[in-house]
């Protein structure tokens, strides 16, 4: 296992310049969410409410050309964590106050239909943890993930979701996993994201390849204790996303030149 720490301007961390990675874009498990900027530390510990409009976007891990070029490449695709409400919301499920974006519901839409026609089997949340407010001890009920009541919000990933998710990734044989299913920062709500580190770290026992990558991804495989678990743990989150897509990054074609 290697840690790739030359960020380059967020360019060149993503990219992992060797025949196991750069060769091999078809991915039998492939993880998005967007759980990347809901959980802001400041001064304070994190703001009001743990997130808000200026405080989270999908741009590690999610991007509607990324999603697109990944569903035509993987074999599998889990969505889940904060980018799996935007999918469930633009088929009509009622998320409470569950992060979403809905001017991506287009696109989630869009890269479903694209998976479908691609035969990528696309595997969404069927129940999540939820809670009542943005804290490790609010109350906790799991809801079907079409039914989320109007004062609930989503923090994790049920043991319903976390099972079907176990089957896909166990008889995967490379792995990409970009960020939590999760808010793994509060104890309470770290369970999802713990087992999905398990169950990398025994596929790769197995003999899968497994490529970590994303700055949230990298925190909760080293707090969980599973970064020495996973063949390839990469800084980049956005840039390894980009590579993948077959964009010629810059720190790259610095290199080059």
């Amino acid at each position: 296992m290697s840690y790739n720490n030359d960020y380059n301007n967020g360019y060149n961390s993503g990219y992992n310049n060797n025949n196991d990675y750069n060769n091999n874009y078809n991915y039998d498990y492939n993880y998005n969410n967007g759980y990347n900027s809901q959980y802001q530390y400041n001064n304070a510990g994190y703001d009001n409410n743990g997130y808000g409009a200026g405080n989270y976007n999908y741009n590690n891990g999610y991007s509607a050309s990324s999603g697109k070029i990944i569903s035509t490449e993987a074999y599998n695709l889990i969505i889940g964590g904060g980018m799996g409400y935007t999918f469930i919301k633009a088929q009509g499920g009622h998320i409470g106050k569950s992060l979403h974006e809905d001017e991506l519901m287009p696109d989630a839409l869009e890269i479903m239909k694209e998976a479908k026609e691609k035969g990528v089997n696309l595997s969404l949340s069927v129940a999540t943890v939820s809670g009542q407010e943005f804290s490790n001890d609010t109350p906790r009920k799991t809801f079907d993930i079409f039914n989320i009541p109007d004062d609930w919000e989503g923090m994790d990933a049920s043991e319903a979701s976390l099972e079907n998710w176990k089957k896909i990734i166990l008889a995967s044989k490379t792995i990409l996993w970009n960020g939590p299913v999760g808010v793994f920062e509060l104890p309470n709500f770290a369970h999802g994201t713990e087992k999905i580190a398990e169950f990398v770290a025994e596929a790769t026992q197995n003999g899968a390849y497994s490529l970590v990558g994303g700055g949230d991804s990298v925190a909760a495989v080293t707090k969980l204790g599973f970064a020495d678990k996973v063949s390839y743990v990469s800084t980049g989150g956005g840039a390894m996303l980009e590579a993948i897509e077959g964009k010629d990054l810059p720190g790259i074609a610095a290199i080059r030149e």
